[in-house]
């Protein structure tokens, strides 16, 4: 299959459905679904830790804050990468995902259902740092399959 063919079908879809592939979308939806779990009452959310052996209970909210900003920058890496001229878009996205760690835990320190824990920081920041060679290497793989290398 020739890629004019894949091009010329591309342009034929529905602009709904192109929206659906956006990684602008993806990374977008991520944000403003972590946002909300970090802010909403901790009743209120999915009750998993009854689940886990009594020694790891503990620590499940750090393993959550992990990988919710470990995709967050990726997600956000491969957003960055679609923007025409911007340049390094893993570290650009590595210190908006920081940033928006701090913002949400210092948002939490107000509200009285939440609380701001330090803790929280470290597994977003770690999180963010094992997200940063996972982000270089999608961005590379999906700029090689693109043809932009």
């Amino acid at each position: 299959m020739s890629s004019v063919y894949i091009h010329w079908a591309w342009d034929r879809l529905p602009f709904f459905v192109k929206l659906l592939t956006s990684p602008h979308l993806h990374a977008g939806l991520w944000i403003v679904t972590i946002s909300a779990l970090m802010l909403m009452p901790a009743d209120a959310l999915p009750e998993i830790r009854s689940l886990l052996p009594a020694s790891l209970e503990q620590w499940i909210d750090k393993v959550e804050h992990f990988a919710a900003f470990l995709f967050m920058t990726v997600l956000l890496a491969r957003s960055m990468d679609r923007l025409e001229g911007m340049a390094r878009p893993v570290p650009r996205a590595a210190g908006w995902t920081l940033a928006i760690a701090f913002f949400l835990e210092a948002l939490q320190a107000p509200i009285p259902w939440r609380y701001f824990d330090p803790l929280d920081l470290v597994a977003d920041g770690l999180g963010v740092l094992c997200g940063w060679p996972l982000s270089t290497w999608v961005v590379r793989h999906e700029s090689r399959s693109a043809g932009r290398i």
